[in-house]
């Protein structure tokens, strides 16, 4: 009997260790993604608005990140990340609309044999930020 309690004991203290380990791999994929998406959007700060949606400029093709970038060169980058980005005129309905666009960053993996995606988008307007850090007229 004390056999079994054992064996049920050690299984499930099994079970839960590696569970464990699967939620931090998970956690830390879901934040390199989070990470990805931050460090595209950010970026959208550093572009004035004719650069911005200047299609050969401003760069929406797909490209590959790697969960540890250092180590691609050795073989050990780890996860590969799927970055697209998107510009669109998907503005609110409102008066300065068709002086903004909506843009999309879309990051996906496989996290063993499940496909994972997360998504963030954001406005960017004519008239906006990059004005100020550029000392740019507000008529351009």
């Amino acid at each position: 009997m004390a056999l079994l309690v054992v064996s049920i004991v050690v299984v499930s203290l099994y079970t839960g260790v590696s569970s464990g380990f699967a939620l931090v791999k998970l956690a830390r994929e879901d934040l390199r993604a989070t990470q990805i998406m931050l460090q595209r959007l950010e970026t959208l700060r550093l572009y004035t608005w004719s650069q911005l949606i200047d299609a050969n400029y401003f760069s929406t093709n797909n490209f590959t990140a790697y969960y540890d970038p250092a180590g691609q060169a050795s073989g050990s980058g780890g996860t590969v990340y799927a970055v697209s980005t998107a510009i669109t005129t998907n503005p609110p309905s409102a008066t300065y609309g068709p002086d903004m666009r909506r843009i999309t960053v879309q990051v996906s993996w496989l996290s063993g044999n499940v496909n994972r995606r997360r998504e963030m988008s954001t406005y960017v307007a004519r008239y906006g930020m990059q004005n100020y850090v550029f000392g740019l007229p507000s008529a351009q």
